[in-house]
Parts: C-alpha cells; structure tokens; sequence
C-alpha cells in the first residue's frame, strides 16, 4: 500500500510500505462422482434420490519476499533523495523470507431424496435434503528468515513493478531465523433441507392457471477450528547459509525473484530435528489458536403462495414469500490485560424475517416475440466468513512503536434487501435462434462491503490499555442505501441452414452495462457498488454436432469495487482490475455411457490485477496463474 513518506532530506513523497514478491508450487488432485435414482410405480407417483460427491487435496508450497519499506523499518531517516513516486530506493530496508508449506483436503456431500405426487388436479411435492462439506488442514506450516539493513527498491507502480535489492540480497548468511509456525485447522458446514410444495390447477374449474402453496426449512451450522504454535527462539542464530537456501529460476514476472529462497526440504527436516528445543511464544500462540474458532447456527423458514393465470397471450404469475432467519454465532474474543491476553466467550444471536413479493408479466405480442416485465424484493444474507465472530489479530511493537493489524468478522451485518425491476424484449427466429434486450433497476439497502474501522470501534478489546500509534482493523460493514442502472443484450443463433459440416456451428454474445451509486456513513460522496462492475461481456463460439460438442468461450468483467482501505480517502480504495480471460472446453461422446471431456482455462494467460483507486497506476496486487488443461472421462450408466 502507498503511503506519504520521507526522504533522506525530510521532504515527503507518496511510495509503497511494503511489496511482495510469491511463487506459487501447487499439486492439486480432484474426484467427483453423482448417483441417481429415479423410480416410477405408477403414472400418479415418482421418487427421485439424487446424491453427488466430490474431493480435492492441494499440496501448496509458497515462497514469498516481503520488502519492510515503512519508515520504523528502514530506519536511516528515510528514502534516497531522489525518489520519486515511480521509483525509489531505500539502503536500510528489511528483507523477509518467507516459506508457505500447506497440505489441505476438501470434500463435499449432497443428497436429495423426494418425490411427486399427481392427484387429478393436484401435485404434491417433498424432498429432503443433507449437505456437508469439510475442510481439513492436517498441516500448515511457515517459516520466516528476516535480513536487515540491506538496499531495497522498485521502479514502476503500475501491474508489474520492478523490484530490485542491493548486491547483500544474494547473501544468505544476512538472513536469520526470526520464526517458525506449525498450525493445523478444520473446518466443517453442515446443512438439512426440507420442503414441501402443493400445486393446484384450476382449469377444471373454469380457470385457466394454478396455484401453488408450500413451505421449506434450512438449518445449517458452521463450525472452524484451528491450531497454531509459534516459535520464535531457537538457541544458537540459524541463517539461510545453514543449509536452507534455494533459487528460484523460473520466476515469470518482469523482475526476478529478490535473493535466495527456502528449501522446502531443508526446513522440514531442521523442524524434525529441532522441534524439541524450540522457545513458544507463549502469548502470540494464545492469540493465533482461537482468533479464527467460531461455531455458527443459521436456520431459514420460509412459507409461501403464488398463482399463474394464462390470459390470452398475458401470462400473470404473482407470489408472496415469507423468510424468518434465526441466527446465532459463538466465538472467543481476546482481550488484552496488564498480565497479558485473556480469552472471553463471545455470542450473538439475532432474529429476523422479511416479507417478500413477487410479480412477473409475459406477453406475446407474436408467436415468436415476447415482452417481460418483472417486479420483486429478495434479500441476500451475507457469508458465513463475513458474520463469523473471528479476530485475526498481529501486534508489532518496534522500538516502543505500537501497530494492530486486524481483520475481524461482523456478526451485526444486515442481509442485502433489494427492490429489482426488470423489463425485457425477446425474438426467436429460426431453430434454434434469440435476440434480446432489456433494462433494470435494483434500489438496495445495507449493501456490504470491506473497511478499515479502526477509527469507529473501541479497541480496548485487542490491545487493553496499550497506547497504538497505528492500527488498521479491517471489517465487512453495512452501508446505506445503493442503486444500479443498467441494459442488456443477448443474441445467440445456430447455423443449422449451413452445408454440411458447418451446420453444427453456434454463437452465443451477451453484454450488461450498469451504473451504479452508493451511500456510505465513511464518506461524504457517493461510491461504486462494491462488486459490481460496469460491464460485463461474453463471446461462445461453439460447435455441436453428433457426439462432438466444442466451445471457445470469453469473458470480460470490468473493474469493480472491493475495499475501501482508508475511509476518508478514496485515493486508495482497492479496484480489481478489468479481466479479459478465454477458455476452451470439448466433449466427445464415446458411447451413450462415456464422454471424453478436455479443457483449457486461461487460454490467455491473463493475469490478476488489483489497484489502489480508479486508475491502474497503483499496484495493488499482481499474480500471474497460467493456463491450466484438464483431461477426464465421465461414466453415467443408462
């Protein structure tokens, strides 16, 4: 992040805190498999059982260099006299190493069981549901090396910087061990669903159109548990010369990576040997192992009725839905105290219902053209990570200067509520052929988004009496009031007239443009919905025909909202950049029971970027991933 700074002359400019440079090694192995039965007595009976069933495993090893650049770290007075806001040099800066050596598995189950019942003009439906999904990280390890008083700098603020370190940065025997991690998490959601549904159709009774009543429940708890121990002594001085260095060689980005890496085995095998006589730091630990423990409970009951009526070519359909939101959330909040942290069991629980309508038109004007309008109010309730009540929390004191770092839940925030209107005209032509276009408006309420409150929460909570010289707590909060303004246009078409082979060739192109305002108590003007992007565009060029089908397929999202990192100053607010990213997948039908199926994502190459205000010529963030391909086979027995 930018801030203002000083150079050795005590003029100020503004220039980065702190850069990174990662390099991401990542095995990643998947399995999905769906089972489904269908069973059908009679013709006035059906019941279905529907399950599916998929995991992952992610062996991750990042390494990392962290450029201390602030003031209290590059402590000479400042940067050299000539930087600039483009390119800047510090000769006492701190250099960190870091090791990311991650194992983690991931498995979701769901299952369905229902069926339908028809009883002359009635159906009745029911299904049961059950839902878990479980993250486990057995283990999570980092290790860091910190080298201090060597000559740091980057040139260029924009997507890629030119990073650069003095020729000491190549010195391993600089770098000491300043501390080790060893954690292990597990994290487990589980959910039961039940509905029930009545349909009635009245045109028995002189009335062209149904009815429909029913009800339905969710309860789901969330539950994440995590370990930590830290450990920052370690007897005699241990530096990367010790047999830890390793280089990066094939590091993509403009400039190279900074000096020697950590050898993943080196450290594995220094932990093994050493653990034993390893000093804890007994109170980091205490904060580190229960700041992300939470359990949430987050039941949903709903009932509603709705009714269609077929008038003519007017088709009506209107409903009311009635959602109560029972919500209750325990974590532990760690409370600073002049003998040190103490731990208190923190609990909230909220009750809350909404009352939602609904109404939608369709119109035939002809047999092949169609108006729509619709009219709605539908709630969005926020993620389980943004209301958890979790407190990630970093303390620094150097040399009697005290800075919090904090990002903790909000288990206060209100769900999304939002009036949509929408109106549409549709044609479809030819066999398989649509243009359409329509406007909407959506007028929003308590709309979410990330922030730094340092400035607007009691901190007592996280560093008791001790006097912060800088702290920067980040919180997802409510803002007021939101609208969004926009268009769409759609158009697909299947050539199907064309000479053989060509006749099996598609296009499918769509685009939404909006614009968008909010409100927030942070700032006296309005800003951009968070999240939402001006326009957003998709090109398929597809290919069906017999047992192929191909799609090239690309996608632009422009810039969005995601942070507001300094409240009074929307210089740096953090924009994900605009993302143009094209993808390919094919599908070959062996049999009726086996299909082949290739893809490439990325196609491109395109990378992430994220930038400090509207422009890009603050770097926020900047990853490159690179294409990924994947080959498999789908079995489905008929």
């Amino acid at each position: 992040m930018a801030a203002d700074r000083e150079r050795l002359d005590g003029s100020e400019f503004r220039a980065a805190e702190e850069i990174e440079q990662r390099d991401y090694r990542i095995t990643r192995e998947r399995f999905g498999a769906a089972l489904n039965f269908d069973f059908r007595p009679s013709d006035f009976s059906e019941y279905y059982l529907r399950t599916v069933y998929s995991e992952a495993s992610d062996q991750e090893y990042r390494m990392a260099n962290v450029f201390g650049l602030e003031d209290d770290e590059a402590d000479n007075g400042g940067a050299r006299n000539d930087s600039t806001v483009d390119s800047a040099t510090w000769d006492n800066a701190v250099l960190e190493k870091e090791l990311k050596d991650r194992y983690e598995e991931a498995s979701i189950l769901s299952i369905a069981l229902g069926g339908n019942h028809y009883l002359d003009a009635w159906t009745l439906g029911y299904q049961l549901g059950y839902s878990a999904a479980e993250q486990d990280t057995p283990s999570d390890q980092s290790v860091l090396f910190v080298g201090e008083g060597v000559t740091l700098g980057y040139d260029g603020i924009g997507r890629e910087i030119d990073v650069f370190g003095g020729p000491g940065t190549a010195d391993a025997g600089i770098y000491e061990l300043d501390e080790i991690s060893l954690a292990s998490s597990l994290t487990e959601d589980e959910e039961w669903s039940y509905r029930f549904d009545v349909t009635r159709d009245l045109n028995d009774l002189g009335y062209p159109g149904t009815v429909e009543f029913g009800a339905k429940a969710r309860l789901r708890e969330k539950t994440a548990d995590a370990d930590e121990t830290l450990y920052d002594g370690f007897g005699d001085d241990v530096t990367l010369a010790d047999g830890f260095a390793t280089a990066i060689d094939d590091y993509d980005l403009r400039a190279p990576f900074v000096g020697p890496a950590i050898s993943p085995g080196a450290a594995d095998r220094f932990i093994a040997a050493n653990l034993g006589s390893f000093e804890i730091d007994a109170e980091e630990t205490l904060i580190a192992s229960v700041g992300d423990d939470y359990t949430v409970n987050e039941d949903v009951y709903a009932a509603y009725a709705m009714t269609r009526a077929e008038l003519g070519r007017l088709r009506v359909i209107g409903g009311l839905r009635y959602e109560r939101t029972r919500f209750d959330a325990e974590g532990t909040a760690i409370v600073e105290g002049e003998d040190g942290p103490s731990l208190v069991t923190f609990e909230r629980g909220r009750n809350y219902g909404h009352l939602l309508p609904s109404l939608t038109l369709r119109y035939e004007l002809a047999d092949d053209k169609l108006l729509r309008f619709a009219a709605s109010r539908t709630i969005a309730r926020p993620e389980i990570g943004d209301v958890a009540p979790i407190a990630g929390i970093e303390i620094e004191d150097s040399d009697g200067a005290v800075a919090l770092e904090a990002e903790i839940g909000n288990p206060e925030l209100e769900p999304y509520d939002v009036i949509n209107l929408d109106a549409a005209f549709e044609w479809y032509f030819g066999d398989v052929g649509l243009f359409s276009i329509g406007v909407f408006y959506k007028d929003i309420e308590d709309f979410i988004v990330r922030a730094d409150v340092a400035d607007r929460i009691d901190l007592t909570p996280f560093i008791g009496s001790t006097a912060v010289d800088d702290a920067e707590v980040i919180q997802p909060i409510n803002g007021d009031q939101a609208s969004v303004l926009g268009a769409e246009i759609s158009f697909t078409r299947r050539f199907s007239g064309l000479p053989a082979p060509f006749d099996g060739l598609l296009v499918t192109a769509n685009a939404t443009f909006s614009d968008s305002e909010a409100e927030i108590a942070l700032r006296d003007e309005d800003i951009d919905l968070p999240g939402q992007s001006d326009t957003v565009a998709n090109l398929i060029l597809g290919y069906e025909k017999g047992p192929l089908s191909m799609r090239l397929s690309s996608t632009f999202t422009g810039e969005r909202l995601e942070e507001l990192v300094e409240p009074d100053d929307p210089a740096f607010d953090r924009y994900q950049s605009d993302h143009f990213q094209i993808d390919f997948a094919a599908f070959y039908d062996v049999t009726e029971a086996v299909q082949v199926q290739f893809e490439v994502v990325n196609i491109n190459d395109e990378p992430f970027y994220a930038n400090f205000g509207r422009n890009d010529r603050f770097n926020s963030q900047f990853e490159q991933y690179g294409r990924t391909f994947a080959l498999g086979v789908r079995y489905e027995p008929r």
